[in-house]
């Protein structure tokens, strides 16, 4: 081989084997949580919620002392700030979260609804609700599970409370029976075989619109979602109903974005954000929502 031709071979080599170490590099930030590449970059992956967020996004932050996003105003003001590293503003909610209050912070924990109406979807097995029960005991409160395990165990716990009244249904757009998956305590909701029945590792839930469960219902204090996913089928079904949404006047709301859940997080906390006020927001932990005043 001709000495020059020796010497571009080494240096394709190097650049190379340079181009591989950047994408490592890359590929181990990524893995350890920070993605130091810009916004409009990290967008390829699509492995993170953000990645989902339009790009004018801005969680609203309006709990005294909470500084993980400084200034969402002059984001917002300046569009090219939109380059933000989202892990580095917003590295913990769930640090946050603890830092102001912890579950005291939550409708749940309150002791001065004494008279109010509260809806929890998504109730598994009730233990927070025994807290806002005892607390508030001439509240009522309507609990929905429609896992039939979940339910039994729900029904036990609330038997002591006379102001607690359970249901084995869930909520969605429609009236409908879905076939519903364990998963951890996770609950995945899938459609009926053609033949009308489920999988094996399937039982069958039944899904109510909320209109239907709400239609008697003069007012809704506080709506309480921590339901491992079900929060995206719900709270599109209470926003796309006029008649639900002038009822309600609080939404509290666990959000998840494991899976595909994450596709849906900033759609959804949008949607929300047109028709509620953000009270406080930490990002896939806790958020609520008080009815705008119209």
């Amino acid at each position: 081989m001709a000495p020059y031709s020796r010497a571009f071979v080494q240096l394709a080599l190097i650049a190379l084997l340079a181009l591989i170490g950047l994408l490592c590099a890359r590929a181990l930030r990524k893995a350890d949580g920070g993605i130091s590449m810009v916004r409009a970059e990290s967008t390829v992956s699509m492995d993170r919620w953000w990645d989902y967020c339009p790009a004018g996004y801005c969680p609203e932050k309006k709990k005294a002392g909470d500084t993980r996003i400084v200034s969402c105003a002059s984001i917002l003001e300046r569009p090219e700030n939109m380059t933000v590293d989202w892990t580095q503003q917003s590295p913990d909610g769930l640090h946050e979260f603890h830092a102001h209050g912890s579950d005291g912070q939550r409708m749940s924990r309150a002791t001065h609804l004494n008279n109010s109406l509260f809806i929890d979807i998504g109730s598994y097995t009730g233990e927070d609700l025994k807290v806002f029960a005892a607390n508030n005991p001439q509240a009522k409160i309507a609990a929905y599970e429609p896992v039939k395990q979940y339910f039994q165990v729900l029904s036990d716990n609330m038997k002591g409370f006379h102001n607690v009244a359970v249901h084995n249904v869930g909520i969605g757009p429609s009236r409908s029976t879905l076939c519903l998956r364990l998963q951890g305590d996770a609950t995945i909701a899938v459609q009926p075989k053609e033949d009308g029945l489920c999988n094996e590792g399937q039982e069958a839930g039944q899904i109510l619109s909320p209109d239907e469960v709400f239609k008697n219902m003069t007012a809704i204090d506080v709506v309480q979602l921590n339901c491992e996913g079900c929060e995206y089928i719900v709270l599109p079904a209470i926003y796309n109903s006029p008649a639900v949404l002038a009822l309600i006047n609080i939404v509290e709301v666990q959000f998840h974005v494991a899976s595909l859940f994450k596709q849906n997080y900033c759609h959804v906390f949008q949607a929300m954000s047109q028709h509620f006020e953000v009270e406080y927001n930490y990002d896939i932990v806790w958020t609520r929502f008080r009815r705008k005043n119209t």
